[in-house]
């Protein structure tokens, strides 16, 4: 744990860092031992001090769900077929491999939680989008989806299989949308 937490932005990246009192050079990225060197080209762009934050339960959580929640909420992207779909339609794209580490991300804005992300969206009826499959646990599409779900498909970056996936479960949403 660190007495300080720092937003900085480097290459046009913003990230939480925790400030090393033994190693006054290094900054760690948030929850892991990695380090970066400070250099002139990092700017700080806020300080979070855990003594503010003592009064909550976990106080690196309260700090990691400020930091989502106010630097770097996650924006709807392209329309791409790789991404989180939640129930108004809203699409939040990611790269193929990132879906747990978008999920922290908007659990942490919308619900300001940070466990069971995953689980958490599932169970708010948000759709995983992988490659074009449509990844729904349990629930059904929502009108707004089936929308959004139709629009990725028109996408020209969409190869045909993955179009082929999204009309498949189209078809299906359309026979059992909320």
């Amino acid at each position: 744990m660190f007495s300080t937490y720092w937003v900085i932005r480097s290459n046009n990246i913003i990230s939480l860092v925790g400030v090393s009192v033994k190693y006054p050079d290094r900054l760690y990225w948030f929850g892991g031992s990695s380090y970066t060197i400070i250099t002139p080209e990092i700017e700080v762009l806020h300080s979070y001090h855990i003594e503010d934050f003592i009064n909550t339960e976990d106080p690196e959580d309260a700090i990691e769900i400020s930091f989502w929640k106010y630097w770097n909420v996650p924006v709807s992207g392209n329309l791409s077929g790789t991404g989180w779909l939640a129930p108004d339609g809203t699409f939040y794209g990611c790269e193929y491999t990132e879906h747990d580490s978008l999920a922290k991300q908007i659990v942490a804005v919308f619900y300001e939680e940070l466990t069971g992300y995953v689980e958490r969206l599932e169970n708010e009826g948000w759709v995983r989008l992988q490659t074009g499959f449509v990844i729904l646990r349990g629930n059904k599409l929502t009108q707004a989806q089936l929308n959004t779900l139709q629009d990725i498909s028109q996408q020209p970056t969409i190869n045909l299989l993955e179009k082929a996936h999204l009309e498949q479960a189209i078809r299906y949403g359309k026979k059992d949308i909320l």
